[in-house]
């Protein structure tokens, strides 16, 4: 049984950093990068930019472990990402405390977490609480939220869930995929097994075209 949990934690949407030589399922070697963005006095971008620039990253960085081809992939990576996180911090100065700055911040700290950017777990829990207490009906918080949450230890699945259960009120009676599939991990994280077969089986139906069916075929065998 132990394995099958392993496995779902090597797969799921975001993880908790590895202690691995190399990133699981690469021959990079782990790197842990420096939190050191330019400070700028105003932001040369839109929030809409950043955030379709930001939301590209995710292919990368959006998950656990990250998808990079080779180290020089990973260093440009890096370097777009902190260029968008002074941006982003820059844009937060001139609209403190509002919904879209607190979301580009979670996000980008989020992503920064995958990518093993010193300090990243703690701003992005940060900022994330911010936006959930100032917001917490933000639909783009709550995917923040639940993600981030799911990834760093079993002492955060309570808020994970939560942010879940509000999604699924928001989304009811449609389902959306990606609020489904976090429920998979939610109950194999929690080792409730019986409820993440249903969830599984549940997606599968549900979202019979979807590019993630391979993955949790796998793991409901693992299950079986």
């Amino acid at each position: 049984m132990k394995s099958i949990f392993i496995i779902a934690a090597g797969l799921a949407l975001v993880a908790c950093a590895p202690q691995q030589t190399n990133i699981i399922g690469t021959n990079i070697s782990e790197k842990i990068f420096d939190l050191a963005p330019v400070t700028l006095d105003a932001p040369s971008m839109a929030y809409e930019t950043i955030e379709a620039e930001m939301n590209s990253l995710n292919r990368y960085i959006g998950s656990y472990p990250p998808r990079f081809s080779d180290e020089k992939q990973r260093e440009l990576i890096y370097q777009q990402w902190l260029s968008l996180l002074a941006e982003a911090e820059a844009y937060s100065k001139l609209n403190t405390g509002s919904e879209e700055s607190l979301h580009l911040l979670s996000e980008l700290y989020r992503q920064g977490h995958n990518l093993d950017v010193r300090s990243s777990t703690e701003h992005a829990a940060k900022n994330i609480d911010l936006c959930l207490d100032g917001y917490d009906k933000s639909i783009l918080c709550n995917f923040s939220a639940a993600y981030f949450y799911l990834s760093i230890g079993p002492d955060y699945l309570d808020k994970a869930e939560k942010s879940l259960s509000f999604l699924k009120q928001h989304y009811s009676p449609e389902l959306n995929s990606a609020v489904e599939e976090n429920y998979v991990f939610l109950y194999l994280y929690r080792q409730d097994v019986v409820s993440a077969r249903k969830q599984i089986d549940s997606f599968i139906k549900n979202f019979p075209a979807s590019e993630k069916v391979a993955m949790l075929v796998e793991i409901r065998a693992d299950l079986d």
